[in-house]
């Protein structure tokens, strides 16, 4: 589809608009300059982020997936991300950002990272702060033994199945686990359509 991000491309319509995700999982990533395979995310993202043909700003988001996130990436890394999303200017994220060391540190990470993946230029606080509003941290924990993200997706299947299936929760759940393996390794694409 010409995207640089890819493990998972999502597409769905709202009454509103189309909406893309774009998806990086990773099942152990360090949020680190030194760290390649960050680096690699980061600046996959990025290129995707500025691509106006394949990227809308407004719609779209970029999502790193983890199995589980330590306390640096859950107090300071989400953090930064859902404060860009909860100011209304580039100048009170940042303003915020400044105040505390070390959020202004992970910041400064990223504005590194991307610089290196832009050519070493450097990107403004308006840029930073745009590319942070479309960027998600998730964490799931569906490896776990009494996994509450598994719990949570086995009632959201229990709650939208229609009545007449027999089937339970667990073996829909199995038969999309399939399915979905089945497509990945062939590089397959699913739409509600194609789905019966």
């Amino acid at each position: 589809k010409g995207y640089k991000t890819d493990d998972i491309f999502i597409a769905a319509k709202s009454a509103m608009a189309q909406h893309r995700v774009l998806a990086q999982i990773k099942t152990s990533l360090t949020f680190s300059s030194d760290n390649q395979e960050f680096k690699e995310v980061v600046g996959r993202f990025w290129i995707d982020y500025n691509n106006a043909n394949l990227f809308n700003k407004d719609n779209d988001r970029l999502f790193i997936i983890k199995s589980g996130l330590n306390n640096i990436e859950r107090n300071h890394i989400k953090v930064l991300l859902n404060w860009a999303k909860t100011k209304s200017s580039a100048d009170l994220f940042i303003k915020q950002v400044s105040q505390i060391d070390v959020k202004k540190a992970k910041l400064e990470m990223f504005r590194s990272v991307i610089a290196s993946c832009n050519n070493g230029q450097s990107v403004s606080d308006q840029e930073i702060w745009g590319f942070f509003k479309c960027v998600e941290l998730l964490e799931y924990d569906f490896n776990n033994v009494g996994s509450k993200d598994e719990a949570g997706f086995l009632n959201l299947i229990k709650l939208s199945k229609q009545n007449a299936t027999q089937a339970t929760e667990r073996e829909i759940c199995s038969s999309i686990t399939a399915l979905t393996a089945t497509y990945n390794s062939n590089g397959g694409s699913i739409s509600a359509e194609s789905i019966h």
